[in-house]
C-alpha cells in the first residue's frame, strides 16, 4: 500500500470492527472506530483576499493539531478553485462526545482568534449526520 493511501474510516459489518487509517505523512497506523453517533462538520470560511496566504498557514497548524485529537478521523482543508477566497473545513469525529472538545484545545483557540480578522464574514459551521457509506 503508498504511504499515502488512505483506508476508509467506515466499517461495512459489525459496529465493532476497527478500520487502520494511514495518514498522509504521519507513517503510522491508527485505529478508528466507526460508530452510529458519526459527526461531521463543515465550515464555510470566506478569507479577505489580502489575508489568503496568512489564512493557509494558520489553518494548516490547526489542521495538524486537530488530526491529534482522540476521535477524529479526518481534518480536511479545501480552498475553492473557482472563488480562492472561499475555504471548506472538513471535521469528522467518531462521535459527539469526540467532536465537542475540539473548541477547547489550544490550537483551535489559536487559530481562531489569529483568523478572526482575515474573515470577510463569520464563519458559518453546519454538522451533518453520516447517511453513506452505511456501515
Amino acid at each position: 500500500m503508498e504511504r499515502d493511501t488512505l483506508l476508509a474510516p467506515w466499517v461495512y459489518g459489525e459496529e465493532s470492527k476497527t478500520v487502520n487509517l494511514l495518514a498522509k505523512g504521519r507513517g503510522a497506523k491508527r485505529g478508528i472506530r466507526r460508530r452510529e453517533s458519526m459527526v461531521v462538520t463543515i465550515v464555510e470560511v470566506y478569507v479577505k483576499p489580502e489575508h489568503i496566504q496568512d489564512f493557509i498557514g494558520a489553518t494548516i497548524e490547526n489542521h495538524k493539531g486537530s488530526i491529534q485529537e482522540p476521535g477524529n478521523m479526518r481534518f480536511d482543508v479545501l480552498q475553492s478553485r473557482q472563488e480562492p477566497s472561499l475555504f471548506l473545513l472538513y471535521e469528522a469525529y467518531d462521535s459527539d462526545e469526540s467532536s465537542a472538545p475540539h473548541k477547547n484545545t489550544p490550537h483551535y483557540a489559536k487559530w481562531k482568534d489569529t483568523v478572526a480578522p482575515w474573515m470577510a464574514v463569520p464563519r458559518k459551521g453546519t454538522t451533518y449526520r453520516v447517511i453513506c457509506p452505511q456501515r
